[in-house]
């Protein structure tokens, strides 16, 4: 996560970071190269699954809005994540505008994507403060 959120900011929209490994199955490179010509981000789940969810506690976020963030960092489109959690479109809609709010992040200048934020302070999440 670290690296991750050291991409410098005129090149945050459409990129993926996908394991070596992962390059061989054809349905995550699919979603991979969807993201990105989306203009969106997508890191690898398996990264994803290795985080310390210790760290990535915040008591401002609900646990449905951090599973929610999660699949956004995942690359998964809106339909993708109502399926998977059993909700309607519009309430993953209404969870991530919710979630750039809480979050902070400016789409009002045309200049961020609000997928790509989301991931970055995902990740961000996940890094443990320095001593």
């Amino acid at each position: 996560p670290r690296v991750l959120t050291r991409i410098p900011a005129r090149e945050h929209d459409g990129w993926a970071y996908l394991l070596k490994r992962s390059t061989t199955d054809l349905s995550t490179l699919e979603k991979a190269l969807h993201a990105v010509v989306d203009g969106n981000t997508m890191v690898d789940p398996e990264i994803l699954e290795s985080l310390d969810t210790r760290i990535g506690v915040n008591p401002e976020i609900s646990a449905h809005a951090m599973r929610v963030l999660a699949q956004v960092a995942t690359g998964s489109s809106n339909t993708v994540i109502a399926q998977d959690l059993g909700v309607t479109v519009r309430s993953v809609e209404n969870t991530v505008s919710s979630l750039v709010k809480s979050l902070g992040i400016d789409t009002k200048s045309g200049q961020v994507n609000a997928r790509v934020s989301l991931t970055l302070a995902y990740l961000s999440m996940f890094i443990a403060p320095r001593d």
